[in-house]
């Protein structure tokens, strides 16, 4: 039996935001997997010298049934960039989690 962890829908994707960042001039995404294994896996976010420092950075990743998907920041003091503002993201997917992600 697999305990699987769970994380609370936060509806991120309905937030009014300031800045649409789409030419990742604010935060740049590493090692996305082009789909989600079962299992954990996990990427990296990196921001960049434009982002304000102590800014909360948030994570959701949906399934296709529209609820979310457990993410987890990682903090490794041995994993440090030249700039020291990368953080690894864990992403656990279940057996009954849905084929499709949303968002």
């Amino acid at each position: 039996m697999i305990l699987e962890r769970r994380i609370k829908k936060r509806d991120l994707n309905k937030l009014d935001i300031l800045i649409k960042d789409t030419s990742n001039e604010f935060l740049q995404a590493f090692d996305v997997p082009d789909s989600l294994p079962q299992g954990r896996s996990s990427f990296t976010i990196n921001g960049s010298e434009f982002l304000k420092e102590n800014t909360e950075v948030l994570v959701e990743i949906l399934d296709n049934n529209n609820n979310p998907i457990f993410v987890n920041p990682i903090y490794d003091p041995e994993y440090v960039t030249m700039q020291g503002t990368s953080r690894s993201i864990s992403v656990e997917v279940y057996p009954n989690t849905p084929g499709g992600v949303v968002g």
